[in-house]
């Protein structure tokens, strides 16, 4: 595992444009045993559009961005609230969540 972080630092610092930080991300996605990822930066102005880097299936992260998921999906409101590690999973209870933030979680799995 050391050596996927290794790796993914190097491939980071050497990244000019997206297809390189796409490329970087699906290696260490793909080496921590981890099928999926995805690199979002939230809009500074509300009508900005988000910039999403994902090996998602391109149907959903289309869906995702054109009904604006960002904007109630917990894993994205939960890391803005700091930089600190939480928990995150399907196989977490999300009954305490909003209805809308349950949503997008289901429909996401």
């Amino acid at each position: 595992m050391h050596r996927v972080f290794e790796t993914l630092v190097e491939q980071l610092s050497a990244s000019v444009d997206a297809v390189d930080l796409h490329e970087a991300m699906a290696s260490a996605a793909a080496g921590f045993d981890f099928p999926f990822f995805a690199y979002f930066t939230y809009p500074s102005a509300s009508g900005d559009t988000p910039r999403l880097i994902s090996n998602y299936p391109s149907s959903w992260t289309s869906h995702y961005l054109q009904l604006r998921y960002h904007s109630v999906d917990p894993v994205i409101l939960r890391g803005l609230r700091g930089w600190d590690t939480f928990d995150w999973g399907v196989d977490r209870d999300h009954r305490y969540l909003p209805t809308s933030q349950q949503e997008v979680l289901e429909k996401s799995s």
